[in-house]
């Protein structure tokens, strides 16, 4: 296929290298102020346990699924989630 690519014109072209970046590194994403507006949802959450998982064993790393981007940590002290 490698071969193909270069008799046709995917990354010899003149055309955009869609997926062809020849470059090691991406461009960073730069944050916009979010100017829209805001919903607030009600959500239903299940506890479930299961007999190979210990209960309260899940890491605030581990989840982003916390109310008001706040954590719960293992010792039961509150820390704010990163977003």
């Amino acid at each position: 296929m490698q071969d193909g690519q270069q008799t046709n014109g995917v990354l010899n072209g003149k055309g955009k290298k869609l997926g062809q970046l020849k470059t090691a590194s991406v461009p960073s994403v730069k944050p916009e102020p979010w100017n829209g507006g805001k919903r607030v949802d009600r959500v239903l959450v299940l506890l479930i346990e299961y007999p190979d998982f210990p209960h309260n064993n899940i890491q605030p790393t581990e989840t982003d699924m916390t109310a008001d981007g706040a954590a719960v940590l293992a010792d039961g002290a509150e820390g704010t989630a990163p977003l």
